[in-house]
């Protein structure tokens, strides 16, 4: 390690919940607050050594404006540490742990505390134009949910939401409906396994739920399914085009969960002598075309690598963020990756997708599972609404 590194060193994460699930009642604040507290405990530092806070979160409603500083605060965290939060669809979590490393590059900060965080379930209901009430008639509630699931202006590229992305994408990629299932299939038998191993339980922060006069502490994913197969996959209609291929087993849920890290200058580090689970060595963000977001993922990666000078050859591990099935399928094309070293223990689909905490917790398994497979080089890269992605390239000395 040198002093000019920025190194993670500790990465945590909620346990993510079902939409509506056991995590309905929890404010995203208290998610975000919850792993802030651990990320910090585990770097073995104090509070007040942290220079600011940054969080991705999509549904940034009137339930806690700005969720990085809000939450410090909730936290009891010292009023010394600004907070700024990101809004960059489904790549949100991982572009705030990329500006943390750009902070921390550009000499702005030494100690950085990133992550993200979604609570889905309380994402609320609208009634638009009713600000200063109405003369008569009826109002209509507007499900935010459903709202932002349109990826780009229709007046410029049509009707066109995330669903009907991925349904391109499969389209000019020829992936089937088949291929699709078999991938959604695998990544609940992959989480259905490392839980049974006890892979996540170094990442899992447990959540305290009050229950009546108890508090039921909340420590494994909802989601995956040990019942699934191929025939019940195949049962399910397709979800956005009445001859298409994707449908709700194979994309990704909506999920509630948080998830942090603590990112360090080199200098510091050494300075401190905390241990250090990777190093940053590169970072990007890009955009295609809207219709093309689901193929998004692979270009962020070539970059982040070509910044990085890591040929993708080199890369022992990825964590591609599985939306739909379908980006995960073309990426790999794409990347000229095998699949049994991309998403190792379950994604997305099996896990469900927090859209503002993804990005981030796609890393901190990363970086775990680097740690277990004593692996050297390792990618995380998620796309998001409206043609855009970001990567983060990681490594272990």
């Amino acid at each position: 390690m040198i002093n000019d590194d920025v190194v993670v060193v500790s990465a945590c994460r909620t346990a993510q919940g079902n939409f509506g699930g056991s995590l309905r009642d929890v404010p995203a604040a208290t998610l975000a607050a919850t792993v802030m507290r651990e990320a910090i405990r585990r770097a073995g530092i104090s509070a007040d050594q942290v220079d600011t806070a940054i969080m991705g979160q999509v549904y940034q409603t009137s339930e806690a404006l700005n969720i990085a500083r809000f939450s410090v605060l909730q936290e009891g965290l010292p009023v010394t540490i600004p907070g700024f939060s990101v809004q960059m669809a489904c790549c949100s979590g991982l572009e705030a742990v990329n500006l943390g490393v750009q902070e921390i590059r550009n000499q702005g900060a030494e100690v950085v505390l990133v992550g993200g965080v979604e609570n889905m379930s309380r994402v609320p209901y609208l009634v638009n134009g009713h600000r200063w009430g109405a003369k008569r008639g009826h109002g209509e509630l507007v499900d935010m949910l459903e709202e932002s699931s349109w990826s780009a202006s229709s007046s410029r590229y049509g009707q066109l939401n995330m669903g009907l992305a991925a349904e391109h994408i499969a389209t000019q990629y020829g992936i089937t409906r088949e291929a699709q299932d078999q991938f959604a299939l695998t990544s609940h038998q992959r989480a259905i396994a490392a839980k049974t191993r006890g892979y996540y339980r170094p990442e899992i922060v447990p959540v305290d739920i009050p229950h009546g006069t108890k508090t039921h502490s909340f420590a494994e994913d909802e989601h995956p399914r040990e019942d699934a197969s191929l025939e019940s996959l195949g049962r399910l209609r397709p979800s956005f085009l009445a001859t298409g291929t994707v449908t709700a087993g194979n994309a990704s849920s909506l999920s509630d969960g948080a998830a942090a890290l603590i990112l360090m200058s080199g200098r510091m580090a050494s300075r401190l002598h905390v241990a250090n689970m990777a190093r940053i060595v590169g970072t990007a963000r890009v955009g295609v075309h809207p219709l093309d977001l689901c193929m998004s993922p692979a270009p962020a990666a070539k970059k982040a690598l070509e910044r990085a000078n890591v040929p993708i050859r080199k890369v022992d591990l990825w964590e591609i963020n599985e939306a739909f099935a379908a980006v995960v399928l073309a990426s790999a094309h794409e990347l000229e990756v095998p699949l049994d070293m991309i998403d190792v223990n379950g994604g997305g689909i099996a896990m469900g997708h927090p859209v503002g905490c993804s990005g981030a917790r796609i890393l901190v398994s990363l970086v775990h599972e680097m740690q277990r497979r004593s692996a050297v080089t390792g990618v995380a890269t998620v796309g998001g609404g409206g043609g855009v992605a970001v990567a983060t390239v990681v490594q272990r000395n």
